[in-house]
């Protein structure tokens, strides 16, 4: 990101049309997805995409079912009731970050589905490639491959839906793609929670209520810095590869990855919760920086924008 230096966002200024009053004033910005068009809309029958969409979202969501068909009991079900929990709160952190570009529900909506039934197929499919880890590194095989195999595959899978909803829906800007990203994730992050929950019960020794609830527990309680903050640097990444920013989108893309990593890694074990809030600490704060920078901008360009097109639009008295 070193070497972009306006301050505005990249690839945006097709998307805003800018009003001014008879005496040049700037009276707001008004985004073209509310004029008509397709712009923002994900229910559009007649592209391929919207097919491939849903036919990942289709098959993942009946493999998911089947996965969790035999798992589902009482306990939890208790379990599932704290994790949802989750959703809310971060789904509040990522409406509070996009409302100078909020998307339709519609698309959020598809964007969560997807996450959760689409990505987590075929992470699950790329997640059974890395079998061979325990045959490179047989004695570390089992603590390390989350952290190898995790970010390869499941934040691939998530980064492709969200170049397809982007593409489909014609959004192009880094806020848009923030929300888009971060909806994904969260989507992921609550099926993912949801199967952890359940074998938690299943691997409990004493209780399928208490297993199922401690790890319900802990899962909320690192909700904040979980798939939905990976996947918001990828959202943010793909809108800038989109607009031809090649070094800040792959690195912010590769942020996600390594955001992804780090928390994946098992240095916790043995070592207590300092170091897992040492993590959320580490993944919070670099989306703080993130987040700051992009609203930031966001505001310089819109008002730089309205300054130079009002200043043109006076009309002399």
């Amino acid at each position: 990101m070193h070497r972009d230096h306006t301050p505005g966002l990249p690839g945006c200024h097709h998307l805003y049309q800018h009003r001014c009053d008879p005496a040049g004033g700037h009276r707001g910005t008004t985004p073209r997805a509310d004029r008509g068009g397709d712009m923002n809309r994900v229910y559009q029958p007649r592209s391929a995409l919207w097919w491939v969409m849903l036919a990942l979202g289709v098959v993942g969501y009946l493999s998911y079912m089947e996965l969790m068909a035999a798992r589902v009991n009482s306990a939890v079900l208790a379990g599932g009731m704290v994790v949802l929990l989750a959703p809310v709160l971060c789904g509040v952190v990522i409406w509070h970050c996009s409302q100078s570009r909020p998307l339709r529900p519609s698309v959020a909506s598809v964007a969560f589905l997807l996450g959760a039934c689409g990505a987590t197929w075929v992470a699950m499919q790329g997640n059974q490639a890395f079998g061979f880890l325990y045959y490179v590194i047989p004695n570390h095989a089992e603590d390390w491959q989350p952290a190898i195999a995790g970010p390869f595959t499941e934040e691939w899978a998530k980064s492709v839906l969200i170049l397809l909803i982007a593409v489909l829906c014609g959004l192009r800007h880094p806020v848009q793609g923030f929300c888009i990203g971060a909806c994904v994730g969260l989507g992921f992050q609550t099926a993912e929670n949801i199967f952890y929950v359940a074998r938690g019960a299943v691997e409990d020794p004493n209780s399928d209520v208490e297993g199922a609830l401690i790890t319900a527990v802990l899962r909320l309680f690192t909700a904040l810095a979980s798939h939905w903050a990976f996947s918001a640097f990828a959202g943010v990444g793909v809108m800038l590869l989109l607009a031809r920013r090649w070094l800040s989108g792959i690195a912010l893309v590769f942020c996600g990855y390594l955001c992804h990593f780090l928390w994946n890694t098992p240095v916790e074990i043995g070592n207590g919760l300092g170091v897992l809030a040492l993590k959320m600490l580490i993944v919070d704060g670099a989306l703080f920086l993130l987040v700051r920078w992009m609203v930031r901008a966001d505001v310089s360009q819109v008002a730089g924008e309205g300054r130079g097109r009002c200043a043109g639009d006076v009309v002399p008295g």
